[in-house]
């Protein structure tokens, strides 16, 4: 949604968007801030150079829209160090001497972070505080007053916004 309205925020809201790609560089933005939270400096820094070279590559082919890569990967950061896990590091979890974590995360989720990496399952921010901001700076801002009012119509009514526009 961030992709889609940074879009019509540089573009204009009479240019149409379409693709996935600003929900993908979300998920890279998401992925970007779990690798430093973990102090994977490597992964990290392959996150930043493949978005990079999005931005550059999407700079040289016409009606390719970089605000709306830029946009999903800043908010896909911005809510994976908001909402997102906590790590720090344990000597304990290393030797799996004792087990100091509450939470045990899956053992694919285990490999990728290290046997060193233990989970604080802490959010700053609940979900339900989350949606409310949005949906107040939504409501205030005239440009994105609509989005709301046009997702519900769409999960409503499916289809209906295609005879819209």
């Amino acid at each position: 949604i961030v992709a889609n309205i940074c879009h019509s925020l540089f573009y204009g809201s009479r240019i149409p968007a379409l693709g996935s790609s600003g929900a993908i560089c979300g998920l890279m933005g998401y992925e970007f801030c779990m690798w430093t939270k973990m102090n994977r400096p490597t992964n990290s820094n392959r996150i930043i150079r493949n978005m990079l070279q999005m931005v550059v590559l999407g700079a040289m082919v016409p009606c390719v829209s970089n605000a709306s890569h830029i946009g999903g990967f800043a908010a896909g950061a911005f809510l994976g160090w908001v909402l997102g896990p906590t790590f720090f590091k344990s000597y304990a979890a290393k030797q799996n001497r004792l087990n100091v974590n509450k939470y045990n995360p899956p053992q694919a989720l285990q490999r990728v972070m290290g046997h060193d990496q233990v989970v604080k399952n802490i959010r700053p921010v609940s979900l339900t505080l989350f949606w409310i901001a949005a949906f107040i700076i939504c409501a205030n801002n005239p440009t994105t007053r609509r989005i709301p009012q046009l997702v519900l119509q769409g999960l409503l009514h499916p289809g209906s916004l295609g005879r819209r526009f």
